[in-house]
């Protein structure tokens, strides 16, 4: 495969994007981290985008249609008779670009920076190839997400009519409360009978995950994944030495613990866990309480601690009031939920597959 060493300024046109008018529109506005809002303007199309300043500085983001590139950005715009517009997103993607940032405390991107970064460019046919490739993988991952959203909505929906509105099935197969199940008085109002109300934090413990010793970009004999944000996004795959760290599998239930993702809740996934998060150990079934912590989620992000950095607040969920089925109940909800989990388990290590095939492809092909 020829290539064609140069610098991006020899295919790409720069500008600083602008201050977004105050409207609402359907255009999207690009931030440093991604679409911020919809305004009824645009300043361009058919971009890339690069986060300028602060926390994103140096993410990339590719844009088909008209958009608005907001100050805290700058925006891309390619000579599409050499370059490919998707292939360069993937080779800038691949650059690390926040690693030539200037300045520390707040660190940024200027286009100086981006018009000297050097590039091997192949023919234009070769880069639209490669970047075919890539799509496909991506738009594969990306339906692998929707599917396992849509699943884990169905899965909310089915635990809300159960352990909220206690419409689970009767003896007879029959919605227990609007049956005349019998129902008691709690500290949460009017219950089935038989149940308890405990705090969660009598059924569940937080394990804080550790930052192992050993970290590698490539796959070693014996290191697992390194479950990060990013690691769990297939952003950044990485693997670790489990040695003296905290491992979770498939079935485990975790919870980010600090960043801006606080409060977010995670089940199938597997490796070794970041310190950013808490497995959490539990005396029930993981189904019941990953369903549990899914509904209370807003809640939990409600009553973050911390300002500049948001923490999970572990006493606040360990004082929330839930309401405990019958161990009988219990059993049904495990076997209720384990389609759900099979089958978003099973998207997840076709994403992990698909991520690693990607990987390497950029590692050879760009």
């Amino acid at each position: 495969m020829s290539k064609n060493k140069l610098k991006l300024e020899k295919i790409c046109t720069f500008f600083n994007g602008r201050t977004k008018p105050n409207s609402k529109g359907r255009f999207p506005v690009y931030g440093g981290n991604g679409i911020i809002s919809y305004i009824n303007h645009y300043n361009a199309d058919n971009i890339l985008v690069i986060g300028r300043v602060g926390a994103y500085c140096g993410n990339v983001f590719y844009s088909r249609n008209k958009c608005w590139v907001s100050d805290n950005a700058i925006g891309i715009i390619l000579n599409e008779n050499v370059s490919n517009i998707k292939y360069i997103f993937y080779f800038l993607g691949k650059t690390n670009i926040r690693n030539l940032a200037i300045g520390s405390s707040q660190p940024l991107i200027t286009q100086d920076i981006l018009k000297n970064i050097e590039i091997d460019l192949p023919s234009l046919e070769e880069q639209k190839r490669i970047a075919d490739i890539l799509t496909a993988l991506d738009d594969k991952i990306e339906l692998n997400n929707q599917m396992n959203q849509t699943l884990e909505e169905i899965a909310s929906l089915l635990y809300k009519r159960w352990f909220v509105d206690f419409e689970f099935p009767d003896d007879k197969g029959n919605p227990y409360k609007s049956s005349g199940g019998e129902m008691v008085d709690s500290e949460l109002g009017m219950i089935p009978k038989g149940w308890e109300v405990k705090e969660l934090g009598e059924i569940i413990k937080f394990i804080k995950g550790k930052k192992p010793n050993k970290i590698k970009e490539n796959k070693v004999v014996g290191y697992e994944r390194y479950m990060t944000i990013k690691g769990i996004t297939n952003t950044e795959i990485l693997y670790a030495d489990p040695e003296n760290t905290i491992k979770i599998g498939h079935n485990d239930v975790s919870m980010v613990m600090d960043g801006a993702s606080s409060g977010d809740i995670y089940t199938n996934i597997e490796g070794v866990l970041s310190s950013t998060f808490s497995k959490i150990e539990t005396e029930v079934p993981n189904s019941y309480i990953f369903q549990v912590l899914n509904y209370y989620e807003s809640d939990i992000k409600k009553n973050l601690t911390g300002s500049a950095i948001p923490h999970t607040d572990k006493g606040y969920i360990n004082r929330l009031l839930i309401v405990v089925p019958k161990n009988l109940l219990l059993e049904k909800l495990s076997k209720k939920f384990a389609f759900f989990i099979q089958y978003i388990n099973g998207n997840i290590k076709e994403s992990n597959v698909l991520s690693e095939q990607k990987k390497i492809i950029l590692k050879i092909l760009i």
